[in-house]
């Protein structure tokens, strides 16, 4: 039986997420599998409550064959070889994180990332994108928010609170019921009218996005009915609209758009985003994106929609937070405390000072983790299966084909004691461009 323990979460003190929340302790633990927690004063959880669950509580995790922790691990950890379990953000060969990947390697360990636990059709098991989604467009509310009080526009999104700062998702849900009611009683005209929101995506973070939405009197448009908005648009109402991929490219040679093609050629592809940068008050971004794909927002773009009649762009609520990604504005990741940055839109320059001129950046990068207790219920329902089966299998097997792990596990494997797996040996060459070879 592998030895498991929780590491302490320690890349911020906003992060404190679990991966495993203590009921799952005791369901381990009933199954006879040793589980330590290192203390921490600032998780969701407290030391007690695994303690009670019938975990150790020490500091020394050195003795453990399987780690888990929520984000990235800092390099100095890679001491012995070990198996680790984490968000490593390293599969699109991110320059920040290949040195960790390169320690985790020369210690010989094991490397298992949850983004990579899936079904047979690529579709994510174990996830916080749906909390992201909450958290990321109460975010983008706020940041709106703070923009008409500070124009001293009296708006109903005023008593609006930043996710942390409510006890439970269920408090937050509240709270913006009664401000719905407020929008029902009293509407936008002092606002200067209804807000429109592009969606961008429709995967499970857009699920988070869409039922923080529905939580107020929200009217739902399709794309082209969202574009031909006028003036006359219901000022008792949110207005938005879900843009999936053929609503945000098209092909270059003008042929018809093929969501087959579009993934299997992307560079075949241009984006036609600009008229909803024109037509939207908050832009929230929610999908997957790699560098084969168009920058949906660019500072061309937006440079063009600012000079264009009728801009009314406030806000881009950037959940994917891809630095030198999809959103091109991105240009650093930021925290609760913090949440947004100013870009002008006409001059391209970034400001710390968010004023009527600039447009709001919020790129939190673990949104999450402002609605920890219930994203790690939520996390820890779907992770438990494959702790269990991780607790049975040889993590000292010679090959990852002979550990006994299930074909799922398998997939989420990108390193096996000190090599990379066949599936991720393409990481070798950011990991030489980082200053090391595998």
């Amino acid at each position: 039986m592998n030895r498991i323990a929780i590491r302490r979460e320690d890349k911020n003190h906003w992060e404190r997420r679990v991966p495993l929340i203590p009921d799952a302790v005791v369901e381990l633990v009933a199954a006879d599998v040793p589980l330590a927690v290192q203390p921490s004063e600032v998780r969701a959880f407290p030391d007690e409550a695994y303690a009670t669950a019938g975990a150790t509580i020490r500091e020394d995790i050195e003795k453990a064959d399987l780690i888990l922790g929520v984000k990235e691990v800092p390099p100095r950890y890679f001491q012995r070889p070990a198996a680790w379990m984490f968000f490593s953000h390293t599969i699109k060969g991110q320059a920040d994180n290949m040195p960790m990947l390169q320690a985790l390697l020369d210690s010989g360990s094991t490397l298992f990332d949850y983004e990579l636990i899936t079904d047979e059709d690529g579709r994510r098991l174990v996830f916080f994108g749906r909390h992201a989604g909450y958290a990321g467009m109460v975010e983008t509310l706020v940041a709106l928010s703070a923009r008409w009080t500070a124009r001293g526009l009296r708006h109903p999104f005023k008593s609006l609170r930043q996710p942390y700062m409510y006890s439970e998702l269920a408090t937050l849900v509240e709270a913006l019921g009664e401000i719905g009611e407020e929008i029902d009683e009293t509407g936008f005209e002092a606002a200067g009218g209804p807000p429109r929101i592009a969606v961008l995506g429709n995967g499970n973070v857009s699920s988070g996005v869409q039922a923080i939405l529905n939580a107020l009197p929200t009217q739902w448009h399709t794309p082209s009915e969202y574009l031909a908005l006028g003036d006359d648009a219901d000022p008792h109402r949110v207005h938005a609209a879900i843009f999936q991929e053929e609503d945000l490219v098209r092909r270059r040679d003008g042929s018809t758009f093929d969501l087959k093609h579009f993934y299997d050629h992307p560079a075949e592809y241009e984006p036609t985003t600009l008229p909803l940068l024109t037509k939207s008050t908050a832009v929230v971004t929610t999908y997957y994106w790699d560098d084969r794909f168009p920058r949906y927002i660019s500072n061309a773009a937006l440079k063009e929609a600012a000079h264009t009649d009728g801009f009314r762009l406030e806000v881009i609520g950037d959940i994917t937070c891809d630095i030198d990604g999809s959103v091109e504005p991105t240009v650093r990741p930021t925290d609760p405390g913090d949440p947004c940055y100013g870009f002008d839109p006409r001059t391209g320059e970034h400001t710390d000072e968010i004023t009527d001129d600039v447009l709001s950046i919020m790129a939190v990068d673990n949104l999450p983790c402002e609605l920890s207790v219930d994203a790690s219920r939520h996390f820890s329902l779907a992770l438990l299966p494959f702790i269990v089966s991780l607790s049975d299998a040889d993590l000292e097997a010679p090959t990852l084909e002979e550990s006994g792990l299930s074909a799922t596990l398998r997939r989420a494997c990108i390193a096996w004691r000190g090599d990379l797996t066949q599936a991720f040996v393409y990481l070798k060459e950011p990991l030489n461009a980082a200053g090391g070879e595998p």
